[in-house]
């Protein structure tokens, strides 16, 4: 028999890692189905709460999963999630229950999370975001609601008592859709050089930063829902958390966890409010998929939030100086760019339109893929002449290959600047390579790509070795452990895509 529990933890393990190592790149490159962003909704409009239970399709994301990946997270979070010794309190037990029941279409278990959630309202000191839950789920099970709705009336949060009031006065929402704000930029009629990467964030003991749960503080398709998200005791070790415990090392820097955004469906997009409860911001539908989310209608509470535009609010009624989050779709970067207004900066290791924000009206600082030393991002920089030839990575591929497009997109911005002599090659996955030997066939020895494989890696550090003139841009890398690697080997000749280029 005990050979016999030995083979199974083992294979248990084995699993575990296979899944965890498959959650992570379908969660880190998911858009594959990314609408069209036509940056032009500059008109206002009002719509109200829909009440039916149609709108949030999490069959959409669950079932995108392979059936033996959707088989092993039922199977986990049913059998072995209770024998952590940190699955300890209501709250973890009532997100195993409405996770399970909505994953595998048992209403009666979803609704069974009540219990322990009314039960787990005694266990933390600031319960909000448990009277929330407990709200949207007696919505989605047809309990009584309205017993929740004076507390949420008085929400220490301006955005959410102004959300909440409209939703439970049956008045209608505001909707005025943001878009990026640039300034002027004074750029010398005789300019010659461009010089990319001073653009620089330091991380201190006085640094308030603000975060997206998912990758940071949960993952809920890596087996790891059971934090109650204001008292979190690790970060995860990857992704955007591991850029975190980077940035933050040996400083005494706050850390809150931004949770519990309300997001509402209106004109067949899905929108995230500002402070006062405008919803601005489109929140990408996987994001609001999410099994662990609370939905009725068309309106959603996101527990695991995903990305800038979904945080707004709370980082800003949370005086944060830093937000660190995913920057992958445009209205992520309009964020970004709102908050840069209010002086909060933004760090987004996943950077595919950075080049959006080039010349952004702001006084807070935006960096994508960047490299961290000493608690300082970004501030490594490289210079290239106007009429130097810089090979720039293109890509024709959706999932997972779209990401490596990432180069073009920033520099058919800065071209929209100022003239450059480009050319752009167009690879697929893992094709980093390619661009580096169009460089040596075109003699350049400027490059802008993403490098996200070991393939990638070696493939420009041998380029980089050869030449101390190579240089390279990196983009969209930043969420994997090449990027570091190559900024750390190569300080001189290698930079990020920085939205504040000089030109001298």
């Amino acid at each position: 028999m005990e050979n016999k529990i030995k083979g199974i933890t083992i294979f248990l393990i084995m699993l575990s890692s296979l899944i965890l190592i498959t959650s992570l790149i379908i969660l880190f490159s998911f858009n594959n189905n990314i609408p069209t962003q036509t940056n032009n909704l500059d008109n206002i409009w009002e719509d109200k709460f829909i009440e039916n239970k149609t709108e949030h399709n999490f069959k959409s994301i669950w079932n995108s999963y392979d059936e033996e990946i959707k088989e092993y997270l039922i199977e986990w979070y049913d059998y072995y999630y209770v024998l952590y010794d940190n699955i300890n309190s209501n709250f973890t037990l009532g997100e195993r229950e409405y996770f399970l029941g909505k994953v595998t279409e048992n209403l009666t278990r979803k609704c069974n999370s009540l219990k322990y959630y009314e039960k787990a309202l005694y266990e933390f000191d600031d319960p909000n975001l448990i009277y929330e839950i407990l709200y949207f789920v007696s919505l989605e099970c047809e309990k009584d609601y309205k017993i929740y709705e004076s507390l949420l009336l008085n929400s220490s949060s301006k955005s959410k008592q102004n959300i909440y009031h409209s939703l439970i006065n049956e008045e209608k929402f505001q909707f005025e859709p943001y878009n990026i704000k640039k300034q002027e930029i004074n750029i010398p009629e005789d300019f010659q050089t461009i010089i990319i990467g001073e653009s620089y964030i330091e991380v201190n003991n006085n640094t308030i930063i603000g975060t997206q749960i998912e990758r940071i503080i949960r993952d809920w398709a890596s087996n790891t829902i059971n934090v109650y998200p204001s008292q979190y005791e690790q970060i995860i070790p990857y992704g955007e958390g591991d850029n975190l415990l980077k940035a933050i090392n040996g400083t005494s820097s706050t850390v809150i966890p931004l949770t519990s955004t309300i997001v509402i469906k209106s004109k067949g997009k899905w929108y995230a409010p500002d402070e006062k409860g405008i919803f601005r911001f489109e929140v990408l539908p996987d994001k609001v998929n999410y099994p662990t989310n609370k939905c009725y209608g068309n309106i959603c509470l996101i527990i695991d939030t995903h990305g800038i535009s979904s945080i707004v609010s709370q980082a800003i009624e949370n005086n944060v100086s830093l937000v660190i989050a995913c920057g992958d779709y445009i209205d992520k970067m309009a964020a970004a760019q709102y908050l840069a207004e209010r002086g909060i900066d933004s760090f987004f290791p996943a950077d595919r339109f950075i080049g959006n924000t080039i010349n952004y009206q702001g006084t807070g600082i935006l960096i994508g893929t960047a490299p961290i030393r000493n608690n300082v991002i970004g501030n490594q920089s490289i210079e290239f002449d106007k009429n130097e030839l810089i090979v720039v990575q293109d890509n024709y591929e959706s999932y997972p290959g779209q990401y490596y497009d990432s180069p073009k997109r920033y520099f058919e911005e800065l071209e929209k600047i100022v003239p450059l002599h480009t050319t752009y090659i167009t690879t697929s996955s893992n094709q980093t390579n390619l661009i580096i030997e169009q460089a040596n066939l075109m003699n350049s020895k400027i490059i802008g790509v993403r490098i996200w494989t070991q393939y990638d890696y070696t493939s420009l550090r041998k380029w980089l070795l050869e030449n101390s003139e190579h240089r390279a841009i990196l983009f969209h890398s930043g969420l994997y452990p090449y990027a570091q690697k190559i900024f750390d080997e190569f300080p001189n000749q290698t930079s990020f895509g920085d939205p504040k280029p000089i030109f001298k």
